[in-house]
């Protein structure tokens, strides 16, 4: 398929009227907006998310898609994202890039760790794109992430995955500032420190259970405390009672 320049200008304005009908990240809107990308890229799983600038660094993988739950526990557990290159090449660079430009860009050996345990789980040829935070507000970083990615056509792939990344991240911040949808839903290990905690174990007994360092434990425990706006182990305990998280 051969894509102009005036070409893709008509398909980028599908792509916008199609926002326009629905601003927020319902699954039916998200998956045309992915076909729309199909149609001139090929790629095996993606992942968008919000980037945390902690102590370690986190992302929170709002929306994926065929990605292995394996490798999103284990780059969660061992806090993957302090040391990988696609991070720090997408907060001292930015834009649209490939894995293998961020690896040659920052290549230490804990980097090289976290790409080849990448490829393991069979994610390999990626691209990422990365949003800063929008001097309007307050939102957090967001990151888009495709692995294997094909182009289908003569278009750039970095065209089309600025284009995804931006109407993505579009339809990230619409849901994220709704305030009458439910608070963005916590991963795993920290589901998993805070039902403990709820049973009364303390950060020491926790780190025991789960064969993890107390720092990580608490370093949990205060995510979930931030994404429930919860001052006090209390206070989110109940609402991830309530929002059907704990039970």
């Amino acid at each position: 398929m051969h894509l102009s320049k005036e070409r893709y200008g008509i398909e980028l304005y599908k792509l916008l009227k199609l926002l326009n009908f629905d601003n927020t990240a319902k699954t039916p809107v998200m998956e045309k907006v992915l076909e729309w990308a199909r149609t001139y890229i090929d790629f095996s799983c993606m992942t968008v998310g919000t980037f945390h600038d902690t102590a370690p660094p986190s992302i929170d993988f709002y929306y994926e898609q065929d990605v292995p739950k394996s490798w999103l526990e284990e780059y969660d557990k061992k806090n993957y994202a302090q040391d990988d290159p696609v991070v720090h090449y997408a907060l001292n660079i930015g834009g649209v890039f490939s894995w293998r430009d961020a690896l040659f860009s920052f290549d230490t050996p804990r980097g090289r760790e976290v790409i080849a345990r990448r490829e393991r789980h069979g994610l390999r040829q990626g691209y990422t794109y990365f949003m800063p935070t929008a001097t309007t507000h307050s939102l957090e970083p967001k990151l888009l992430s495709l692995a294997n990615v094909v182009p289908k056509s003569d278009a750039k792939c970095e065209y089309i995955i600025a284009t995804l990344g931006v109407a993505l991240c579009h339809l990230m911040d619409n849901v994220i500032t709704e305030s009458n949808l439910c608070k963005p839903p916590l991963n795993d290990s920290e589901l998993q420190v805070l039902d403990w905690s709820a049973k009364g174990k303390s950060i020491w007994e926790i780190a025991q259970i789960i064969n993890t360092p107390e720092r990580t434990v608490k370093y949990h425990l205060i995510n979930t405390y931030r994404k429930l706006e919860a001052a006090n182990k209390t206070q989110a305990v109940s609402t991830a009672i309530r929002l059907g998280l704990l039970h």
